[in-house]
């Protein structure tokens, strides 16, 4: 008898085959090989349960280039985005800001169990000031035109305000508050880092901050029409 590998999380489901039957309709009688693969299923599941498979499907999708996500399957999603080296230009308005996707969700009625942001945000020259006051958050529109950060700006992760230390600043947000958003009626939901600096920490000159870290989004898929 061979050791038989397990169709879950690959196919997500076992739907009762086995080298000794065509499905979980076939009324032949159990064998050492049904056994067997009713042992690799569970392994397999219990696996899932304890520490969490990468998930095979219903995923969404990273955006940026130099990122890069991990999905796991343990219930619910625990999707892990890691910016490297991510550059967000602070642009040349009356407030400086920034706005920029790092993340699609699928379609469907999206449960947002919290979230945890946990970066580096690091100036690159001289137009923001060394010790500035920035603002950072996530949420699933691009920020506005404006110094402040809020409503759907920030509502993944709440607007959190940090001070430069020699153009430099580990960030990190909690959204601890429960949400649900409609990717059905309306388009599938996006996630946005965005950062704003007030104008009197900066020059009229566009400058970018480099992000380095992780923003680590827990959600469930409640369905789609």
């Amino acid at each position: 008898m061979s050791i038989n590998a397990a169709q879950f999380p690959a196919t997500q489901v076992w739907d009762g085959t086995a080298p000794n039957r065509a499905n979980r309709f076939d009324d032949k009688a159990p064998d050492s090989e049904d056994w067997d693969q009713m042992t690799a299923e569970l392994i397999a599941a219990q696996t899932a349960i304890a520490a969490g498979t990468p998930s095979t499907s219903g995923n969404g999708v990273v955006a940026g280039a130099t990122n890069t996500v991990v999905e796991s399957l343990a219930g619910v999603h625990k999707t892990v985005i890691t910016l490297t080296d991510f550059s967000m230009l602070v642009d040349t308005a009356a407030d400086g800001f920034v706005g920029t996707k790092i993340y699609d969700f699928p379609a469907g009625l999206i449960r947002l169990h919290g979230a945890i942001m946990d970066l580096t945000l690091t100036t690159v020259g001289s137009d923001i000031d060394a010790d500035a006051a920035v603002v950072a958050s996530v949420g699933t529109v691009t920020c506005a035109d404006d110094a402040t950060l809020t409503s759907t700006e920030a509502d993944i992760i709440p607007s959190t305000a940090y001070t430069l230390v020699a153009s430099t600043k580990q960030a990190v947000g909690l959204g601890v508050t429960p949400a649900v958003f409609d990717g059905v009626t309306s388009a599938a939901v996006d996630a946005f880092l965005n950062i704003a600096v007030p104008d009197a920490d900066r020059t009229a000159t566009a400058q970018a901050i480099t992000v380095t870290g992780t923003i680590t989004i827990t959600w469930t898929n409640l369905g789609d029409a």
